[in-house]
């Protein structure tokens, strides 16, 4: 969601030219390497007798080729992480927090033009989930040779490598080609609710799923969607209703921006409520489709939201003092 905020800002010409670039990491897991993993981990802090239990375990794999059945002898590897190991992912991200640092340094360099960000709130350069890297920055000749010698920096120590024909960029309509000196820019289009005929088509697949379904024949539907959506004690399966969970989740999004402190709901903050209170807000033109829904959902959560009562030195006239509504 947050990416998708951030990129809400590359539709206006009036922020300047800015580049949304999705990294793939090509055999991400199979590429770590080992020294390098113990190298990042003790520049981290962790103790030798951590790091010599961890390089053990990464270290002690031994594979077998079958042929016709038969095993034809063992070799060692050199590299890599097991795929499944509950252990893999977090040494992969401990990899992955050394690129994360290196973006972050370029904040730092004078050449450098990061991708524009609300003044007063985070300045994000990137974001990372486990393999995949979100790099925004500006569409300068400048920024975009910086980032690239960070990821050739990162690739040469980490082994890790970057599968350029699966990576895509997004720019705006209007920014010269020449300007990134690539070859074709992807739109992406996104939503924050799936739209009816989405639900209704995985109803459609799920009730198939249920009754029975092949290409020559399909079976009857003995009950409706809403019969199989009641609980079990009231003659249903448990079934939950996709609207009622995208609805939920929905809502449990504007309280987490409101009782959370977290990455994205700083930028949203800094974004659209530097002067005002979120409860305040109301949603204008132009504005992202993420902050649309939420201030839908916001009147339907705030009032059940319930205040306890302390000293009132912080938010006095926005509390409901009285059950009636704030002062403001």
């Amino acid at each position: 969601m947050l990416a998708q905020e951030i990129t809400h800002y590359i539709k206006k010409p009036q922020e300047g030219d800015n580049v949304v670039i999705k990294l793939d990491m090509a055999k991400a897991y199979d590429r770590v390497s080992w020294a390098f993993t113990c190298i990042a981990m003790r520049t981290m802090g962790f103790g030798e007798v951590f790091i010599d239990l961890v390089w053990r375990i990464m270290s002690n794999n031994w594979y077998s080729v079958i042929v016709n059945g038969s095993r034809h002898g063992f070799f060692h590897s050199t590299r890599g992480l097991k795929q499944g190991d509950p252990l893999s992912p977090v040494l992969f991200i401990l990899g992955a927090e050394v690129l994360s640092r290196m973006l972050n340094l370029l904040h730092q360099d004078q050449n450098y033009k990061g991708f524009h960000m609300q003044i007063g709130g985070p300045q994000i350069n990137h974001l990372c989930f486990a393999d995949d890297v979100i790099i925004f920055t500006a569409a300068t000749r400048s920024s975009l040779q910086l980032i690239m010698k960070t990821l050739s920096t990162y690739e040469a120590v980490s082994n890790q490598s970057i599968n350029k024909e699966n990576s895509h960029f997004m720019v705006p309509t209007n920014t010269p080609m020449e300007t990134i000196d690539m070859s074709i820019p992807i739109h992406t289009m996104a939503s924050i609710s799936p739209p009816k005929t989405t639900l209704n088509y995985i109803k459609r697949v799920t009730t198939d799923f249920f009754w029975g379904w092949d290409k020559e024949k399909k079976k009857y539907h003995w009950a409706s969607w809403e019969t199989i959506s009641y609980p079990y004690e009231e003659g249903g399966i448990g079934v939950r209703k996709l609207e009622d969970i995208c609805k939920a989740l929905q809502i449990k999004q504007w309280w987490n921006f409101r009782t959370k402190n977290s990455l994205w709901s700083q930028f949203l903050r800094a974004k659209y409520c530097q002067r005002s209170n979120p409860i305040a807000k109301k949603w204008d033109t132009g504005q992202s489709l993420v902050w649309k829904y939420m201030m839908k959902n916001k009147t339907i959560i705030e009032p059940h939201i319930t205040w306890r009562v302390h000293f009132g030195n912080r938010l006095f006239w926005w509390d409901d003092w009285l059950g009636e509504g704030q002062f403001a």
